[in-house]
């Protein structure tokens, strides 16, 4: 025995070994040692954004977001989002979020996100996650203008996008005096 140690000493080294071999999706979003190959989006995949903090609800184009305010004096929208055709508890979230009159600034977030079993309102078995503070820089004028998301999932070798026009909601009590009246 090598080492001198039991069979049964080597079950966890062995374990660990093997869980550190799931390389499709890491915390620090590489993909170092995957195969080649980008991920591929078959028909059976695809996501869904919406908003929501603890459900997720459906915004179709030009629908109103909230803006919100967060405990670190920063604003952003809560949005969430169903995916479909994906067997992974994590996935690899690429959120572009920018004004959909200026397409050249975009803020990225990219991330790990948990993705929870679902099914859905249409008897669908898919995955959600809530609750994704989508930091909105500089909005507190910025009523109804629109925002352009962009949200791309992949884990497993599969990808899928979606993206949403949103018109932004600034509550009054947000707006500071110097700002112009909302567009009619």
């Amino acid at each position: 025995m090598p080492l001198g140690l039991a069979p049964a000493a080597w079950l966890p080294v062995v374990l660990c070994l093997g869980l550190a071999c799931d390389r499709d999706v890491d915390p620090g979003g590489s993909l170092e040692g995957a195969d080649a190959a980008a991920p591929v989006a078959l028909p059976a995949q695809r996501v869904e954004l919406g908003t929501g903090w603890r459900a997720f609800e459906h915004r179709e184009n030009d629908a109103h977001v909230t803006l919100e305010a967060g405990p670190q004096g920063a604003h952003h929208v809560w949005t969430s989002f169903r995916s479909y055709g994906f067997e992974r508890d994590v996935l690899r979230m690429s959120l572009s979020m920018g004004w959909d009159d200026e397409p050249d600034v975009r803020q990225l977030m990219e991330g790990n996100v948990a993705a929870f079993p679902i099914v859905d309102e249409e008897g669908v078995s898919g995955r959600v996650t809530l609750g994704w503070p989508a930091v909105v820089p500089d909005p507190l004028c910025q009523d109804g203008r629109a925002l352009r998301m962009d949200l791309t999932l992949s884990g497993g070798g599969l990808m899928a996008s979606d993206s949403r026009r949103w018109i932004l909601d600034v509550p009054v009590e947000y707006r500071p005096e110097e700002c112009a009246a909302p567009a009619e």
